[in-house]
């Protein structure tokens, strides 16, 4: 198969770009080294919601929308059908971000005993997140488009290094004028052979899922301390190997509960350089003690599982979406971070949008105006 587009990554952004693709009528293949939603994708807490930077709040609407829309017609994945908010919590208001309810924290969520001095409710929806990469992988299929598992992209192929024209894999070029990137914080060294450099950098982060709690949150409860640790990451230098000094994560509740009753447990974030960098046991350990913090009876339900996954970060906290520069025909869809399943969809439609018809969000473009690499990933502030 030669398609129109070949989409690199088997993630929501991947596969939802892949359908919205095969639905406008282009040939599409779709490539993932391993199984469909074995990243950061389906290793999530399953949240569909914000806060927000104002620059991908059109994208979080529209994503909401359309995994409403397709779990209606396949009845493929659970989604909440209404908002069930998401408590942010903060010290005091001016750390609350620029949307939502202001609410009493301790009415918003009895469980809490914490002394936390502020709180927002912003829209929110849980959902089976690896269920939903599933159905929009099959939405692209029912639309034509070819998807495969199993192999990998060695790297890609263009002539005269100006013109994208495949990829070589383990069974050899697949020839394509059009290429998605949508690999994740792994982008980079993709591209590097072609003398293009993205600022997308992977940060790992767990997640502990508890046996049935004999209790129930209202709702997920988020500080915003974690979603502002992004800005807090340093990235290990060789000076840092060299002295053998380990990153201590930065840490943040990220507390939901599912259909059975489970409590989800989060989150961390650390600086990741490669598959298996870090154990997790200080990770988990601040995780826990922080959860029992806020909601004390959680110290008495067991643990069924923990879990972890490496989220693909841009420097300055937005997603990369729109042609590279440098090579025609390639084009990036990735730098999501943990955000993911919050705006995949509305991140595929734009991108199929953009091969189209050339229309791109200039905010969001990888040549954005503004954009400026630094030493670390900085998180814009959600609102």
């Amino acid at each position: 198969m030669q398609p129109d587009v070949l989409v690199v990554g088997g993630g929501i952004v991947g596969v939802s770009t892949a359908a919205y693709l095969a639905r406008a009528g282009a040939s599409t293949l779709l490539l993932e080294r391993g199984e469909l939603a074995s990243g950061p994708s389906g290793r999530s807490q399953g949240l569909v919601g914000g806060p927000h930077p104002p620059e991908v709040r059109a994208l979080a609407e529209r994503s909401v929308e359309a995994h409403l829309a397709l779990a209606a017609e396949t009845n493929a994945f659970a989604i909440d059908r209404n908002d069930v908010g998401c408590l942010v919590l903060a010290g005091d208001e001016s750390e609350l971000p620029n949307e939502g309810e202001r609410v009493d924290p301790a009415e918003a969520e009895p469980l809490l005993t914490a002394a936390v001095g502020a709180g927002a409710l912003v829209p929110c929806r849980r959902i089976d997140a690896a269920a939903a990469v599933a159905a929009w992988a099959n939405e692209a299929r029912r639309h034509g488009a070819a998807i495969r598992t199993g192999v990998a992209v060695r790297s890609l192929a263009a002539a005269d290094g100006e013109k994208a024209t495949g990829a070589h894999t383990d069974e050899g070029l697949v020839s394509a004028a059009t290429i998605v990137v949508a690999t994740g914080w792994e982008a980079p060294r993709l591209l590097a052979p072609l003398g293009l450099s993205l600022d997308v950098v992977g940060v790992r982060g767990w997640i502990a899922t508890t046996w049935p709690a004999s209790f129930r949150l209202r709702r997920p409860v988020m500080e915003m301390a974690y979603k502002r640790s992004f800005a807090g990451l340093r990235l290990r230098t060789v000076a840092d190997f060299a002295a053998e000094r380990e990153q201590v994560p930065s840490t943040g509740a990220l507390l939901s509960q599912d259909a059975a009753g489970r409590v989800l447990l989060g989150a961390s974030l650390a600086h990741a350089t490669g598959g298996a960098d870090d154990d997790g046991t200080a990770a988990l350990g601040a995780i826990c003690r922080r959860a029992i913090e806020l909601v004390p009876a959680l110290g008495e339900v067991a643990v069924a599982e923990t879990r972890t996954c490496v989220r693909p970060v841009s420097l300055d906290g937005l997603p990369f979406l729109g042609p590279l520069g440098g090579v025609e025909g390639l084009v990036a869809a990735c730098g999501h971070g943990g955000t993911g399943v919050t705006l995949g969809p509305g991140s595929g439609e734009a991108v199929a949008r953009g091969i189209l018809d050339g229309a791109w969000d200039p905010r969001l473009r990888p040549d954005r105006p503004g954009y400026a690499a630094s030493g670390s990933p900085s998180a814009k502030s959600a609102g």
